[in-house]
């Protein structure tokens, strides 16, 4: 197996250049300069402009070499045709990394735009590594390195990689709303220089890194073979949830003309994901959802699941939409259902899988206990518990309940479940109504949920795909841990 790239000097840089930056941190590399400041970096900051003796309290410099201290990473923010002489500085300082937030390069489509970018290319080989150009480079939350300063600096143990850089600042946030932090994130862009392989087998040795994301939208050339060897060397110990644009014929048009990348047949994408084992998604949503599974439960053993909830018609409708996604609902056993009587009556609920609560739902005591036993039938290998925010909020406002009590205790009912099981538990919050007091519970419920490990979801169907999805990756890695990697190895150089 090859080395990984030494990139010690990228993410735990002491050092950071800012180049093209101004007293408008809407401009050039300004953004990244602010996003420094008030993320704290803790290590040197050099802003470079050459008409300016100050920007943001920090003196400039006329240009990277004239900096009088070693640089171990340069943000790049310039005018496309100023790029290669700001590569070229970089080289000669001895920056071992910089990274090219400009765009107008070979994404463009023009011939202009592609000799630019070789032109780059040569400049910074052999002496210092690119990133990009157009993107956004690195987030790395424990050194406090980002691209908006509204970046959470909690560190977690998700890997990302996107060629999108606008795709990465949707990712962090959504990620952190979903509780999912970020070990390290990169940009790529055009991808001139480091490639998608370059980041993905440095992610696969990485300590920090858990499971890794990666928004694709195509490989560079001669890119191809090494990335499926590699693939298949990262899934034997970490999940690849990969979203791949460029499912329609328009699609890949879009994603051709945005980093100027090989798209490839999605096709040929599909059946490479099903030889190496990974995810492979269509929607940040999705993205999203299986990590959030991931990170907070065990695999799942099977597709056969229980769906504990309120309501026969919404029983009903989550059997359709789990079952439409491929997973099973065996019936209960009845050595179960009979146990369930101890916590519900006959009349009015339903045991054999779904399980109806009725009214129930308002108790934690007794849907933890229905729920519980569900999960502990040997046919099962995961549950489904569905809370109707809105049914709550109004029985706890008709009946004088305390909301946050009430929630509290389904949480501590899951979270034994989830313990004494060793099952995936997952929680579907469902809402009908858009009130503000009624997204207010749903929040909080699901702030609660996540913070003790439950994966949360605004929907069934979510669940269910995720939940899919990671059977299939359990399924290919059981099965390819008899195969061996000799083959990979020797290939991926």
């Amino acid at each position: 197996m090859a080395e990984a790239i030494n990139f010690k000097k990228l993410f735990e840089p002491r050092s950071i250049a800012v180049v093209g930056v101004s007293s408008d941190i809407t401009k050039g590399a300004s953004g990244f300069l602010n996003s420094l400041i008030t993320l704290g970096f803790p290590g040197a900051i050099y802003p470079v402009n050459n008409k300016l003796n100050e920007v943001l309290g920090l003196e400039t410099y006329p240009s990277v070499s004239s900096i009088p201290h070693p640089v171990d990473y340069a943000i790049i923010g310039v005018p496309a045709a100023a790029v290669p002489g700001v590569v070229d500085d970089c080289a000669c300082k001895g920056v071992p990394f910089v990274q090219i937030f400009t765009s107008g390069f070979e994404e463009l489509g023009t011939a202009e735009g592609t000799a630019l970018q070789q032109r780059i290319k040569e400049k910074g080989k052999g002496r210092t590594r690119i990133i990009g150009p157009n993107c956004m480079g690195i987030y790395h939350p424990n050194a406090r390195i980002g691209f908006e300063p509204e970046q959470s600096v909690r560190p977690g143990d998700v890997g990302f990689i996107s060629q999108s850089g606008g795709l990465a600042m949707n990712f962090v946030d959504r990620s952190v709303s979903e509780k999912i932090f970020v070990s390290k994130l990169i940009s790529i862009g055009n991808a001139c220089d480091l490639c998608l392989t370059d980041f993905l087998n440095y992610f696969r040795q990485d300590p920090e890194t858990q499971v890794i994301g990666t928004y694709l939208e195509g490989l560079q050339q001669n890119e191809h073979r090494k990335f499926f060897f590699l693939a298949r060397a990262v899934t034997q110990t970490k999940p690849l949830v990969m979203w791949k644009p460029g499912y329609t014929e328009a699609g890949a048009r879009a994603a051709r003309s945005h980093t100027g990348s090989m798209v490839g047949t999605y096709r040929i994408w599909r059946s490479m994901s099903t030889q190496t084992g990974i995810i492979m998604v269509q929607s940040m949503e999705e993205l999203v959802d299986v990590i959030s599974i991931y990170v907070r439960s065990p695999l799942p053993k099977g597709l056969q699941v229980s769906i504990v909830a309120y309501g026969g018609g919404a029983n009903v409708t989550a059997t359709d939409a789990c079952t439409s996604q491929g997973l099973k609902l065996p019936i209960l056993e009845p050595e179960i259902q009979q146990k369930m009587l101890a916590f519900i009556p006959e009349a009015g609920t339903f045991r054999g899988n779904p399980v109806d609560v009725t009214g129930w739902v308002t108790s934690p005591r007794i849907a933890g206990g229905v729920s519980l036993l569900a999960a502990c039938d040997p046919q099962i290998h995961a549950l489904i518990f569905i809370l109707d925010i809105d049914f709550i909020f109004k029985q706890c406002n008709r009946l004088n309940l305390d909301q946050e009590r009430l929630l509290g205790g389904h949480s501590k009912s899951l979270l034994r479940i989830k313990e004494e099981t060793g099952k995936p538990v997952v929680c579907v919050l469902q809402k009908t109504g858009d009130v503000l007091a009624l997204e207010d519970a749903r929040l909080k419920a699901k702030n609660r949920f996540l913070d003790i490990g439950i994966p949360c979801f605004p929907d069934i169907a979510r669940a269910a795909k995720a939940l899919v999805h990671l059977n299939a990756y359990r399924l290919y890695r059981d099965h390819s841990r008899f195969k061996p990697l000799e083959t990979a190895g020797s290939r991926i150089a």
